[in-house]
């Protein structure tokens, strides 16, 4: 038996003043917010049940194999003060400040101040832009301000502790102690400082409309800066522990965010719509826990993204014409045939090893991602479509074994009649773990993808209403039907199936989309 209760509310209470006079208006907004989450949880298991409809009601009779329990409690308080000021409808200023609380930060660190400022301008209503009547809107932005981030598990700064039995005398007595680094998930380190991860942003932008609003969308030129980013960091086993939650350097990230909205094509019941979307950005490590020094054990490098892969590079698969070159490095202790996996001597020493020999392959954040939606409309009928890509980044998967036990997919592997580059030979001997195994694990990702195809059907205002019914639709889709396009042909990126970090900082990609087919009808009363 397990049950478990999750609670949670959130309050907001919230003032509005709004005054004019003249060519002036202003706006305050008072907010003050409270929000709650507990998650309470036991379990208790039993074996040997005098009759199956005993169940759970009667576990005094038996002996428990089992019981636990958890209970996770968090709390985040807010105030916030924000003041609107317009003059003439076209001069616009925005100030805000918020003071946030988050439970699960540590004692002293809890509480901290996150103020902003925006500005913004309505070019289409000055006097020198009454003549561009092809222009509807035109609006610059421009804003500064920070943003806290406390997400992190609840009791994070208290550390934990680890269950133990220890033998007395004939008996095993139950225990805890703080830490074992040879657990599979030790307990981390408890960290008394540990506070909020703050990010400065700058932002430019542009509004607009034109052509009779036949064309619209928005650009946004964006930099900030991030600083005691909240990691889960690995420090050495020495102490006890393996890991800890920290407040760890800086890091910056620059970028464009574009929207575009068209029609198209107007004419008479045919209508097309097309919207566009597309973000660039680029994030780099500024410092860390010691200043400019790359941190190797959690793959965080100066200048590169936070999340890199970071390994040997395979450059291909040892041939028997390589044999001159082969002894050069088993002479010095390794011990190379042809058929193993060839990675890229980086100090050209004539020796591979982790510690000189490794590089930053490339991030998992790809460079840039789009969307496009089309929608044609006529009469009643609509059809859609949305296209998404995303491009320029790493996936972790597609190491291959090699002992031949399991099934596998098809893969062009090395053979003296077959001297490909792709695969090592099959090798019973090695588990399925050839030499440099997770260097084939780093698959380019890049993809242009069929997200959603829809067909819909509104039933007639007229009939709608005899049917006591304001609108009603009816309609079929197919959710990631197929590819357009992919870098990679046997595993998929699309992060909606599947790619996750998986705690130590390598991004796995599932194999393959889940497609499907929806069908379903849309009623407002």
């Amino acid at each position: 038996v397990k049950p478990s209760q999750n609670f949670s509310y959130t309050l907001d209470n919230l003032i509005y003043y709004d005054k004019s006079f003249g060519r002036h208006d202003f706006g305050l907004t008072l907010l003050q917010t409270a929000s709650d989450s507990r998650f309470e949880e036991y379990s208790m298991t039993a074996e040997n049940l005098e009759w199956d409809e005993q169940r759970w009601y009667a576990f005094g009779l038996n002996d428990l194999k089992s019981k636990g329990s958890t209970y996770r409690r968090t709390a985040l308080t807010s105030y916030m003060g924000r003041l609107n000021y317009g003059f003439a409808g076209k001069y616009l200023l925005t100030l805000s400040g918020r003071w946030d609380g988050a439970s699960q930060l540590a004692d002293g660190h809890k509480w901290d101040f996150f103020p902003s400022a925006a500005a913004g301008w309505r070019l289409e209503q000055e006097p020198f832009m009454q003549n561009a009547s092809w222009i509807n809107q035109l609006k610059l932005r421009a804003g500064v301000g920070t943003t806290g981030n406390a997400a992190i598990d609840a009791y994070a700064t208290q550390g934990g502790i680890a269950h133990i039995f220890y033998p007395f005398f004939s008996n095993y007595e139950s225990g805890y102690y703080a830490s074992d680094y040879m657990l599979q998930n030790p307990p981390k380190m408890a960290n008394k400082e540990l506070g909020w991860e703050k990010t400065t942003q700058i932002n430019v932008g542009i509004d607009f409309s034109v052509l009779n609003n036949r064309v619209g969308g928005a650009i946004d030129f964006y930099q900030s800066k991030t600083n005691d980013l909240l990691m889960n960091m690995s420090i050495l086993s020495v102490t006890g522990y393996t890991s800890t939650f920290a407040n760890v350097g800086k890091t910056s990230n620059r970028g464009i965010d574009v929207t575009l909205n068209t029609r198209n094509l107007v004419q008479g019941d045919f209508l097309w719509n097309t919207d566009l979307t597309f973000s660039a950005n680029k994030v780099k490590i500024e410092e860390l826990s010691k200043g400019k020094e790359d941190d190797i054990t959690n793959f965080w490098f100066i200048g590169e993204d936070i999340n890199v892969a970071y390994d040997y590079e395979k450059i291909g698969i040892w041939q028997t014409s390589d044999a001159a070159e082969m002894a050069k490095y088993n002479a010095n202790g390794h011990t190379y045939e042809a058929g193993d996996v060839k990675v890229r001597d980086l100090n050209g020493d004539d020796k591979i090893d982790a510690n000189n020999d490794r590089k930053v392959l490339g991030s998992y954040n790809p460079k840039w991602i789009a969307g496009m939606t089309n929608t044609f409309q006529y009469k009643e009928l609509e059809l859609s479509f949305f296209i998404y890509a995303r491009w320029g980044f790493l996936m972790n998967g597609g190491a291959a074994d090699m002992q031949g036990l399991y099934q596998s997919r098809n893969i062009d592997y090395w053979r003296a009649d077959n001297p490909t580059n792709d695969y090592p030979k099959a090798d019973y001997n090695n588990g399925g773990q050839p030499l440099y195994y997770s260097s084939m694990n780093y698959q380019e990702g890049s993809f242009i993808k069929m997200r959603n195809i829809s067909l819909g059907y509104y039933l007639p205002k007229r009939l709608a209403s005899n049917l006591g019914i304001s609108s009603a639709k009816v309609y079929v889709q197919a959710v990631n039907p197929f590819m357009i396009y992919s870098e990679c042909d046997f595993l998929d990126g699309d992060l909606t199936n599947g790619y996750v970090n998986d705690g130590n900082n390598n991004f796995r990609a599932t194999s393959v989309s889940t497609k499907s087919w929806v069908v379903g009808i849309n009623l407002a009363f």
